[in-house]
């Protein structure tokens, strides 16, 4: 890759509105997951490389109070304290993922593990590994599909991806997902994974 995917590029991306990854909503089948997993009102919820934080917004609506959004892009961070001014429940944090060192008891996965060059994926289950509480929950949707162009988004096998994670995680839930919109139907895997310890 010509160009390190930094800070510096996703800023840009911002700033161009060059967001084609945005659903514009929160992906169904995490608000699926909300709705069927009993999540206490008062977990510390992560949601990395956040974007324009629709499943915070789905979240802060069904009466959780402690969100945190992590985003490496000032221009995207500056947007959403604007947008969630009012909401004391959602913290914005615009930082490195990597340089997080807050526990959390769930952390939402939604596009954050494909915009990643694959060679930090080690790094991204080491991370996850040392910000999740024993017994918290990572989950969300992982691509399932290996794209015909360089990256980002970046695709993979999910069994690949389970192996990434069970040393440190249970499995708890790994699975083709039905409920994917449109355009990514056939392309998602649902995982969730419990924290060992």
């Amino acid at each position: 890759m010509t160009n390190p995917l930094d800070k510096s590029f996703w800023d840009q991306r911002w700033q161009n509105e060059q967001t084609g990854w945005d659903l514009g909503v929160p992906a169904p089948a995490l608000i699926l997951f909300f709705d069927r997993q009993y999540i206490p009102k008062n977990a510390r919820i992560l949601i990395p490389g956040c974007g324009n934080a629709w499943e915070a917004a789905a979240l802060a609506e069904r009466g959780f109070d402690n969100i945190t959004l992590c985003d490496i892009s000032p221009t995207l961070c500056a947007k959403l304290q604007n947008r969630f001014a009012d909401n004391p429940g959602i913290k914005i944090i615009c930082a490195d993922f990597f340089s997080l060192a807050e526990s959390f008891d769930l952390v939402i996965e939604q596009t954050f593990f494909c915009a990643l060059q694959p060679e930090l994926r080690y790094d991204y289950a080491k991370q996850m590994a040392a910000i999740i509480k024993p017994g918290g929950l990572l989950a969300g949707l992982w691509f399932s599909v290996e794209f015909p162009f360089d990256g980002p988004p970046f695709g993979g096998n999910p069994h690949d991806y389970i192996r990434l994670l069970e040393n440190e995680f249970d499995i708890l839930e790994a699975r083709p997902c039905d409920d994917s919109v449109k355009p990514r139907q056939g392309n998602e895997w649902h995982i969730v994974a419990r924290r060992k310890g």
